[in-house]
């Protein structure tokens, strides 16, 4: 059987099953493009929702929509986060379509909510590959639902546009790291404390997955670099927690003066809390992050002032894409929100001007593997900065920026790198190169 064939016949039996499942109990009609319930009020960063299409008859962009499926958690441990990212990759959709779309055609955006669960992520990519035949997929920000959806987009040849930065040592012929890598980051944040403040004992603390796992085992490496230099503890929670009693105290037995600390969603915020509530004080201990960025800070609140975080973005960069992305989102969720915004939500508006860019290059041409084929070697001016797509591995590079946060939640940067990078298969691990 042809494999055309055969995949449109598993999109009927697979609509099917998602009317059955939605007979049960499934999602309701909320108004929203998924049918999925929105956030809450409280945990929602903007006000306004943006319109899906962003079309009108008067828009130059009038020809035959092109479809561009989301996945993000709207509801669930990364509500917060996801929230920020569909906003601001909604507003590099209005943009796309308010300058004529793709050659005419406006950008259609169908979202699922993928409700921060592995399961529910392979459900939803599922429908969004073979019931709505979208062109590409932008999302997801949880690691273990990222590999949910992965074999997804492998398995019915779609494309997975991924804008959370990575911790590497992977590639896959169907997805885009519009996020970049997190080693570069974790490099020069560790040695700038090791050179800079004479650091000399790191705990590693993290949630319970693979993305801290993977990252802590490449501090090792960078730590072995450095006489002296000793990792004193490694700890791993799951998600979420929020009783973190006993793990301040093995880092206070230990005698760390550095904790690389990797806590994702409702545990990242209860961290920073409870250090401060049992005692570590951040002059004595530093407390560096590879997870936290601006939408966390506010919710980890004064707790968190005095500690550091590494990133391809701060919303505090000087330059003059970021200063036209930040009026942008200002002018459609209002000042305090544009305060607010982080490096996922970042590369969310980056990955849709990214994708925009690869469809207007493949040209009639929609297939997942042609328009894959254009973001090879694209370069971008972009709010974080100067970066290119490396054509072999196809991560974006991207840049460090370590920033401290001060009383006030917000991010002073005190190092950038020089260059943008993207060390998907770090030396010290990979010195012949990519297995």
């Amino acid at each position: 059987m042809k494999k055309g064939i055969a995949r449109k016949i598993f999109a009927l039996i697979f609509a099917s099953a998602l009317l059955l499942a939605a007979s049960c109990g499934g999602a309701g009609d909320s108004g929203s493009p998924s049918g999925s319930p929105p956030p809450s009020q409280d945990a929602s960063p903007s006000q306004a929702q943006p319109d899906t299409r962003a079309g009108t008859p008067g828009d130059a962009a009038s020809g035959e929509p092109i479809k561009l499926g989301m996945l993000w958690g709207l509801v669930g441990a990364c509500e917060q986060l996801d929230t920020y990212c569909r906003d601001a990759a909604l507003l590099a959709v209005e943009k796309v379509n308010a300058e004529g779309g793709i050659n005419g055609r406006p950008l259609e955006v169908i979202i699922e909510d993928y409700a921060s669960d592995p399961d529910t992520t392979t459900q939803k990519a599922k429908k969004l590959v073979l019931q709505d035949e979208v062109v590409a997929i932008l999302g997801t920000t949880l690691g273990s639902c990222f590999e949910a959806a992965k074999p997804v987009v492998e398995d019915n040849d779609s494309l997975l546009i991924y804008p959370t930065i990575a911790f590497g040592e992977q590639t896959s012929e169907n997805v885009v790291y519009t996020g970049g890598t997190s080693y570069g980051q974790t490099k020069d944040a560790v040695e700038y404390f090791i050179n800079e403040k004479g650091i000399k004992k790191i705990f590693l603390l993290g949630s319970d997955y693979s993305y801290p796992v993977t990252i802590n085992r490449q501090v090792r490496a960078i730590a072995a670099q450095y006489p002296g230099v000793e990792i004193v503890g490694e700890e791993y929670l799951p998600i979420p927690s929020t009783d973190f009693a006993s793990v301040i105290n093995k880092i206070k037995a230990s005698g760390a003066d550095f904790i690389y600390y990797n806590m994702v969603a409702d545990s990242l915020a209860a961290g920073y809390k409870q250090f401060e509530q049992y005692g570590i004080n951040y002059d004595d201990i530093t407390v560096v992050s590879v997870i936290t960025a601006d939408p966390d800070a506010l919710l980890a609140g004064p707790a968190i002032t005095g500690t550091y975080s590494t990133f391809s973005y701060f919303h505090t960069l000087d330059n003059d894409k970021n200063a036209e992305f930040l009026r942008l989102y200002a002018d459609k969720y209002g000042e305090e929100q544009a305060a607010k915004v982080g490096g996922t939500p970042e590369a969310s508006y980056l990955s849709v001007l990214m994708l925009a860019d690869a469809l207007r290059l493949a040209g009639d041409d929609l297939t997942p593997q042609n328009i894959k084929s254009k973001f090879a070697g694209m370069t971008v001016d972009s709010p974080q900065g100067a970066g290119s797509v490396d054509p072999e591995t196809f991560y974006l590079t991207t840049k460090t920026y370590l920033a401290r946060w001060d009383g006030n939640m917000q991010p002073e940067i005190v190092f950038e790198s020089e260059d943008a990078k993207a060390e998907v298969w770090p030396a010290l691990l990979y010195p012949d190169g990519a297995p």
